[in-house]
């Protein structure tokens, strides 16, 4: 993996990080949305893209002291994944919808550099 994707992950990473909080406001990011089959699917995403991580330290999950111990490269179905942009599109505390739309932004930048990795450029329809 380039160093220019592992910035973009890390990017969607920051800009999605504040908004994976509980209603108490208290960090979210390590809750709900990971679990041993999270960490199972994510392994197998990962070295799909060949991403060499071994199994997770703990037996089940990458949750080490209330936080995930990959990088945001490391488990990009973790980074890419919100539930408010999977569940309505959209962040919900983006009034002027500048986030949702960096989002959506660095997502199609990721996808577009992880087919260029791949194919040696962007697939058209005629590929």
């Amino acid at each position: 993996m380039t160093d220019q994707l592992k910035e973009l992950y890390r990017q969607v990473y920051e800009l999605t990080k504040s908004k994976c909080t509980n209603r108490s406001g208290k960090d979210n990011s390590c809750g709900r949305c990971c679990s041993p089959a999270s960490c199972i699917d994510s392994v197998t995403v990962a070295r799909s893209f060949g991403i060499g991580i071994s199994d997770p330290p703990t037996g089940h999950t990458f949750i080490v002291d209330g936080a995930c111990s990959l990088e945001p490269w490391e488990r990009p179905l973790c980074t890419i994944h919100h539930c408010e942009i999977f569940g309505r599109g959209g962040f919900y505390n983006d009034p002027t919808g500048e986030d949702t739309a960096r989002y959506f932004e660095l997502r199609n930048l990721i996808s577009e550099t992880h087919e260029e990795e791949e194919f040696g450029h962007v697939p058209s329809e005629h590929d």
